[in-house]
C-alpha cells in the first residue's frame, strides 16, 4: 500500500500529533471541520485495503470534537462502519500510551524516571507485587523501552485459554 500526503496527514492526525499545516490554531476555532475529516477519512479508503477506518479528534482548546467513520464494520456482509462503535486496539494501544507520556513528560507532569507505583491503582499494583514485581524499581521509561521484565500475558497458554472460555470477560 502506498501512503499519499492524505495518508500520511491522517496517520499524523491519528497519532495525536497535529492538524494539517494549512489548518491553523485560529481557523480551527471557527470552521466546521467535521466534513473536511469525513472526505479525508473517505479518500484514505479508497487506496487500502482496510475494510474500515474510524477517527475521532479531540481538541477542546480549539473548539473541536468529531467522529468519523468510513468503510465496513465486517467484510463479510459488508456492515456500514459508524462513528464511536467500539474496535479491539490490542498493540496499537502502545503508540497512543507512548504520545500521552511523551507529550506529559513535555508539560513536567511526569518523569520517565518516575516509579511505576505511583501510576497503579492499589489493586494494580497488589497483582504486579503478588506476581514478584518491585514497583519500585520499574520506571515509566522502563515500560516504554519495554525493558522492564514483564511478561507478556498475551503469548502465555493460561491467558489464552482464559480469553478463549469467557470472550467477554474484562
Amino acid at each position: 500500500m502506498h501512503f499519499g500526503t492524505r495518508q500520511l496527514i491522517l496517520t499524523v492526525m491519528l497519532a495525536g500529533m497535529a492538524l494539517p499545516p494549512a489548518i491553523t490554531p485560529a481557523a480551527e476555532a471557527t470552521m466546521n471541520l467535521g466534513p473536511d475529516l469525513q472526505t479525508l477519512l473517505d479518500e484514505v479508503m479508497v487506496d487500502t485495503e482496510i475494510p474500515g477506518a474510524l477517527l475521532a479528534v479531540s481538541m477542546p482548546a480549539q473548539g473541536l470534537e468529531w467522529q468519523g467513520a468510513a468503510g465496513v464494520s465486517r467484510i463479510a456482509g459488508n456492515a456500514v462502519l459508524e462513528a464511536g462503535a467500539p474496535v479491539r486496539l490490542a498493540s496499537n494501544t502502545k503508540t497512543y500510551v507512548a504520545v500521552t507520556v511523551l507529550r506529559l513528560w513535555e508539560q513536567k507532569e511526569l518523569g520517565l524516571d518516575d516509579a511505576v507505583s505511583g501510576y497503579l491503582t492499589s489493586e494494580q499494583a497488589g497483582i504486579l507485587r503478588g506476581d514478584g514485581y518491585d514497583l519500585e524499581a520499574i520506571t515509566l521509561r522502563h515500560l516504554l523501552t519495554h525493558t522492564a521484565g514483564l511478561v507478556d500475558h498475551g503469548a502465555q497458554q493460561e491467558y489464552m485459554d482464559a480469553i478463549l472460555a469467557d470472550p467477554r470477560h474484562s
